[in-house]
């Protein structure tokens, strides 16, 4: 079944770990801005760190898809819309 995940495991799956990082980010400058609403910089660090789970739980099955699967990734770089994906990725990696 893991192995069926990782073939399937689309280079689009940084988008959540972007929009989650987003939105600690947004908690985190509200949560200086406005003090009466302190308890956002917790909700923030909650979401840093669910974006950090993601990332480390996402880039397992992403590592191991270029081993395991070189001829689906051939497959995904050719392709006109999961090919703008590889870009996305080297930015959360960065």
């Amino acid at each position: 079944m893991f192995r069926k995940i990782v073939e399937n495991f689309g280079p689009g799956w940084g988008a959540a770990v972007i929009g989650t990082a987003a939105i600690c980010i947004t908690m985190q400058l509200s949560s200086e801005i406005a003090r009466l609403f302190s308890p956002l910089l917790y909700v923030g660090l909650g979401f840093y760190l669910l974006a950090t789970a993601m990332f480390i739980a996402f880039l397992i099955p992403w590592t191991l898809r270029f081993f395991m699967h070189p001829e689906e990734i051939k497959k995904d770089l050719e392709n006109p819309v999961r090919g703008n994906f590889f870009q996305q990725c080297l930015s959360v990696l960065f």
